[in-house]
């Protein structure tokens, strides 16, 4: 469910809380509706079931510096069971993940042949991450459908996010077709799609200060990296987190994209970086700005609005088992008593809050 349902609930509840008319135009302003030109691919929420052809040894090895394309073939049945089988070229990425001590099957890219994807639910798409397991063990399927999910939580409180579709992938061998592996995996929109639906460009700016990007998709931003215990980011660095301008005149918007090492997904891989003095992925850190009481409310109030809908999110997703389900839940859940405990927002939040530089403007 989109947040298009909530837009006059948020208003009203912005208008009692509050009786500020600045900041409800504000919310008007920023609260908008999804645009609904995506790919056919992610217009669909079902999970996809396909088959990835390939010379599997040569591909999952081919991890160095000199990395090559593989030619294989991806086949599927659409809605109407018709069976499509198109010629792609794979390649590994990643960085962390494409190690062998870290993974022993690599993150994938999909480059797909305009010729052959007419009339495909590939159809405008040149190419897609994908997002695949890390080891042959049910743990790492389960961390799989955790980011996935991730991805999906973010797409209910941003209409600035990158679509995913979940996927069942059979990889089989080209040189052992009765060698074959059965795995869940996701693709994930690629940014050209993005554009597009944003009539908008991704910049390569570096050093930009995450509070020289849009206030309120920022705020939103923080609070949801802070939910999911993900400190695994940085915007002036752009690491998992892309900037995206509608307008050379207006800041830019931060979005966030590689959730492997939230606290959420709690991947076996996974740990914080030394420097922040914390100990587990799922300890929470704060690790926004300073922000009023009025525009930390407008985000919290957002938050509070979504959690049906979170919450029908992860029980109603495939593949997912139950533990897995009451885990993410019980985590989210810590996040929403301390949101709404003006004592916990103080001991969480207010209190972890970054120091500004001396010479840093806010655009307040």
């Amino acid at each position: 469910m989109q947040i298009k349902k909530y837009i006059s609930i948020i208003i009203i509840l912005l208008s009692s809380v509050y009786g500020c008319t600045e900041l409800l135009s504000q919310s008007k302003k920023h609260i908008t509706i999804r645009n609904t030109s995506v790919a056919k691919l992610f217009e669909n929420n079902n999970s996809l079931n396909i088959t990835i052809t390939t010379n599997l040894d040569y591909l999952i090895n081919d991890i160095g510096r000199n990395r090559t394309k593989h030619q294989s073939l991806l086949s599927y049945f659409d809605s109407d069971s018709v069976f499509h089988q198109l010629p792609i070229d794979i390649k590994t990425r990643g960085k962390f993940r494409r190690e062998k001590n870290n993974c022993s099957f690599p993150p994938l890219k999909i480059y797909f042949f305009e010729s052959n994807i007419g009339s495909t639910i590939f159809e405008d798409i040149d190419e897609l991450k994908l997002v695949t397991h890390c080891r042959n063990r049910k743990q790492y399927e389960q961390n799989v459908i955790k980011e996935y999910l991730v991805y999906k939580l973010w797409e209910l409180t941003s209409e600035y996010s990158f679509h995913v579709r979940l996927l069942n992938i059979k990889y089989v061998d080209i040189a052992n077709p009765n060698n074959y592996e059965n795995h869940i995996g996701f693709f994930i929109e690629d940014k050209s799609s993005l554009e597009q639906m944003h009539n908008g460009v991704f910049v390569d700016a570096m050093n930009v200060h995450q509070d020289k990007t849009n206030r309120f998709e920022m705020t939103k931003f923080v609070l949801f990296q802070f939910m999911i215990g993900n400190t695994d980011w940085s915007v002036p660095n752009q690491h998992n987190a892309l900037l995206f301008k509608k307008s050379f005149k207006q800041p830019p918007i931060a979005i966030p994209y590689d959730f492997d090492f939230c606290g959420l997904v709690n991947a076996p891989y996974a740990k914080p970086q030394p420097k922040l003095g914390i100990k587990l992925v799922t300890d929470r850190m704060y690790r926004g700005f300073p922000r009023s009481s009025g525009e930390l409310q407008m985000s919290i109030n957002i938050f509070n609005i979504l959690k049906k809908d979170y919450w029908s999110l992860i029980d109603n997703t495939p593949f997912l088992d139950s533990n897995s389900k009451k885990e993410m839940k019980d985590y989210i859940e810590e996040f929403y008593v301390i949101i709404n405990n003006e004592k916990y927002i103080n001991r969480n939040i207010k209190r972890h809050e970054r120091s500004y530089p001396k010479d840093f403007k806010t655009s307040i």
